[in-house]
């Protein structure tokens, strides 16, 4: 059987894309992970690829942000970077790397930080070109 998934606004309920998963698709994927249908793999396959992209990048601005940034991320400024060290300080949190921050100081991080999404980068590169 094959699978839609809609995406949507969860507040408005708006529809930004639909897309269908053929039962090849569905039966493929059920040979790498156990589940107790294959409907719910592809649910596992998706829900595990969108949490890892999103964990990967959180750590990726975390590291920008802290550092000296990059052309997505601006870093964070000292008085940022001090809230950031007093918040693990409460924590009791003694770190090595940005993957062993908790959660919550990522989420800060996060939340301060000022970042550009693919589209205002792209958007720049298209104006810069077109001078």
């Amino acid at each position: 059987m094959a699978i839609k998934i809609t995406y949507s606004d969860a507040g408005t309920e708006q529809v930004y894309a639909e897309l269908t998963v053929s039962d090849e698709q569905v039966k493929a994927l059920s040979t790498d992970m156990v589940s107790s249908t294959p409907e719910v793999v592809f649910l596992d396959w998706l829900n595990n690829a969108i949490e890892n992209k999103a964990r990967q990048m959180i750590d990726k601005i975390c590291e920008e942000a802290l550092g000296s940034g990059s052309e997505k991320v601006e870093p964070l400024s000292a008085s940022q970077k001090q809230q950031i060290a007093a918040a693990l300080s409460t924590e009791g949190v003694i770190l090595t790397s940005v993957k062993q921050m908790p959660r919550s100081i990522k989420d800060q991080i996060i939340e301060m930080a000022k970042i550009k999404t693919a589209a205002e980068r792209q958007a720049e590169l298209e104006a810069e070109i077109g001078k």
